[in-house]
């Protein structure tokens, strides 16, 4: 009742910001973030960007809160395995670091976790830390097949309604054979093999 079906995480990313956002509202993403997020802020006319200081493990916890307290950021646009483009994973203390950051200036977190997959025990989603205030985001077409356009957001139950409507609005519905194959490819193991390959 709290996932939302997508068009694959590039248009979850949308929806979730469309949904969320209003003109002039900020976005601080990383100093190098996913090109996509520049396209989508264009698109909906008048969102603003701020990129805050990275280094190895992404997101600088200290720089955030001083990005939070100049000015009140609307959400938080992170991609805390393997980001992109940098490649760089934030260790579990840093993510429950960025969850307070994100509690104590309330702001929403926008959690791109499109590459989770590929990291061998990799610490909880960001999202996992405050999850009353987080938009979890992932997709199918980097482990399974880019043509399988299937994307998903696990969001809080009072933001699923407006999510849901910015999806109708976007694209009516994703297409329901492709969810109806992603959803038989990881009940019956295919996904797994899939990606394992």
């Amino acid at each position: 009742s709290q996932v939302i079906i997508t068009s694959g995480a590039q248009h979850g990313l949308a929806t979730v910001i469309a949904a969320l956002t209003e003109p002039n509202d900020l976005l601080l993403t990383e100093s190098l973030c996913y090109q996509g997020i520049n396209a989508i802020a264009s698109q909906l006319h008048r969102r603003r960007l701020r990129g805050v200081e990275m280094d190895r493990e992404g997101l600088i916890p200290e720089a955030l809160e001083a990005a939070c307290q100049e000015e009140r950021p609307q959400a938080i646009v992170a991609v805390a395995t393997l980001q992109n483009p940098t490649t760089a994973v934030m260790g579990e203390a840093r993510r429950r670091r960025i969850a307070e950051i994100a509690r104590q200036y309330d702001c929403w977190l926008i959690d791109d976790d499109v590459y989770g997959f590929l990291v061998e025990d990799s610490p909880l989603p960001l999202a996992s830390f405050a999850p009353e205030r987080s938009l979890y985001i992932t997709s199918l077409s980097k482990s399974l097949m880019p043509g399988l356009r299937v994307g998903y957001v696990a969001a809080p139950g009072p933001l699923v309604p407006a999510i849901a409507a910015s999806v109708r609005t976007s694209v009516w519905m994703p297409p329901p054979l492709m969810a109806e194959i992603a959803a038989l490819w990881m009940a019956d193991g295919t996904a797994d093999e899939l990606t394992r390959w």
